[in-house]
């Protein structure tokens, strides 16, 4: 059996090869050793990029293994807010109030 995978892996462990010497990960080819270390830290970055997705999807907002007591209703009262706050300030640039009506509304939402 000495074409097998396992052999062929032990031969270049033997040697002193670990599979990582390549273009992405080993200093040899065009760029040497800047183009492997910058190689190295974008696959560590994309790993670590994939692992965030992943955490966010599973546990974020709606995700299927967040907690119920990690509610989302806050969520909507603060989109609420900001579209009434958009439409009051809407309301002041086209001149239907006046900047004290403005003031007044203005503090009356923030208090609520």
């Amino acid at each position: 059996m000495p074409n097998s995978l396992f052999s062929l892996t032990v031969l270049a462990q033997a040697a002193g090869r670990t599979g990582w010497e390549g273009w992405p990960f080993g200093g040899s080819g065009p760029g040497g050793v800047v183009l492997a270390s910058a190689a190295r830290i974008v696959f560590i970055l994309a790993v670590f990029a994939l692992l965030a997705w992943a955490l966010r999807r599973l546990f974020g907002p709606g995700g299927p293994l967040r907690p119920r007591e990690f509610g989302t209703g806050h969520i909507g009262e603060r989109r609420r807010r900001a579209a009434a706050r958009r439409e009051l300030h809407a309301s002041w640039r086209a001149g239907r109030m006046t900047d004290e009506d403005y003031a007044a509304a203005r503090k009356a939402l923030d208090e609520d």
